[in-house]
């Protein structure tokens, strides 16, 4: 995952993962572990929000919605659980 990336609803960046103890990895481990033994996903996991950024940087075109696109930013545990799992089961996918 690309560090200087913006936080997500939970204030966490992927620096917080990287410079975390070790102790860190078991316990996310643990977690993905049941997340995937009892079927469901946490509902903080389904969280993010979305920023507007415009398509180009042309100041004498009109601000429509048009000139926009969206990005959602979601939490980095979710996007470690989304990666972990799409590690593991991409020849199924």
């Amino acid at each position: 995952m690309k560090r200087g990336r913006a936080a997500g609803l939970d204030e966490l960046t992927v620096e917080h993962i990287i410079n975390s103890h070790e102790v860190l990895i078991s316990i996310l481990a643990r977690l993905f572990h049941l997340i995937m033994s009892v079927s469901h996903v946490p509902y903080g996991f389904r969280l993010s929000y979305t920023v507007p950024l415009p398509k180009e940087d042309n100041i004498y075109k009109r601000n429509t919605v048009d000139n926009y696109r969206a990005i959602s930013i979601s939490p980095v545990i979710s996007k470690v659980f989304e990666r972990s799992v799409l590690t593991k089961f991409s020849k199924f996918f």
